[in-house]
C-alpha cells in the first residue's frame, strides 16, 4: 500500500468529514490499526488504536466513543464478544466489523455491527461506511 492511498488528499472530495467524532479500533494487526486509523484521522476523527480486546475494555473507560470498529479474528477474546461487552458497559453503541473471513453477514452475532467490511478494506468504504453509520439515527440493539 502506497503512502498516498491512506490520505485523503488523494481523493478531495470524496471523503465525508467525521470531525468532532471519536473512534475506537481494535485490531490485533498493526498495519491494518495505522491504516484505518489514517484514514479516519483524514476525515477529522479522533482515533484511539488497540491491539486487544482487554486494552479496548480500557480505552473505553479511559474517554467514551462513538464508534467501535474491530477486527473479528483476534486472539483471545473476538470481535463479537467485545463488541457486545462495550454496549453493555455503556460503550459505543454502534460498531462496524472487520474481518479477513468469508462471510460473516449469516453469523448468529453479526447483529452485533451495523456493518461488516472485509480486509483489506478499501479507504473510502471504510469512510463512508463509518459516516453513514454515525449518521443513523436509529437505537442499536442491546
Amino acid at each position: 500500500m502506497t503512502q498516498q492511498t491512506l490520505t485523503t488528499s488523494a481523493v478531495p472530495g470524496l471523503l465525508p468529514r467525521l470531525d468532532d467524532k471519536r473512534v475506537l479500533v481494535v485490531d490485533d494487526e498493526s498495519d491494518a490499526r495505522t491504516m484505518v486509523s489514517a484514514v479516519l484521522r483524514g476525515c477529522g476523527a479522533t482515533v484511539t488504536t488497540v491491539a486487544s480486546a482487554a486494552e479496548a475494555m480500557k480505552a473505553d473507560e479511559r474517554g467514551r466513543h462513538d464508534l467501535l470498529i474491530t477486527d473479528i479474528a483476534m486472539p483471545g477474546e473476538d470481535g463479537f464478544s467485545l463488541a457486545h461487552r462495550l454496549r453493555i458497559s455503556g460503550g459505543p453503541s454502534k460498531a462496524i466489523a472487520l474481518s479477513a473471513l468469508a462471510d460473516l453477514a449469516d453469523h448468529p452475532q453479526a447483529a452485533e455491527f451495523t456493518a461488516i467490511l472485509r480486509k483489506p478494506v478499501d479507504p473510502i468504504d471504510l469512510a463512508r461506511a463509518v459516516a453513514t453509520t454515525l449518521e443513523d439515527r436509529r437505537p442499536r440493539l442491546s
